[in-house]
């Protein structure tokens, strides 16, 4: 996804995560811009380093909001996202041998694997 880094804010649609400590602080960010950004959806979940974080989707309507992105980073360019499912991550795949606990062995097998057919001549 790319990035918006306009400050003020152009007119569109974004999504951004917010850690968890800045949220009260964007909160306010919303209550000062009023109507000029409409929070459609939001949703708490946890990052990849185990921190909360609240993703915002949301439409900014005014050509003059101020983007504080020292505090809140720069906002996802939204275009087209419905709902904040969309902008998840692609899950890691699947182990190539389901739930046997040898997720990790896999390529080290398959090279000894190769490397004994080759050795048969």
């Amino acid at each position: 996804m790319a990035l918006e880094r306009g400050n003020p804010l152009p007119v569109g649609r974004y999504w951004i995560d917010i850690l968890q400590k800045y949220v009260p602080d964007f909160q306010d960010f919303l209550a000062r811009v009023g109507r000029s950004i409409h929070v459609e959806q939001t949703k708490e979940h946890l990052n990849a380093s185990g921190g909360g974080v609240t993703s915002f989707l949301f439409t900014n309507t005014n050509p003059l909001v101020p983007w504080d992105h020292t505090k809140f980073g720069y906002p996802n360019i939204g275009t087209g996202i419905t709902d904040l499912d969309q902008t998840g991550q692609v899950p890691d795949p699947a182990p190539l041998f389901g739930d046997l606990g040898i997720g990790d062995l896999t390529l080290p097998l398959l090279l000894l694997a190769g490397i004994w057919l080759l050795s048969l001549g």
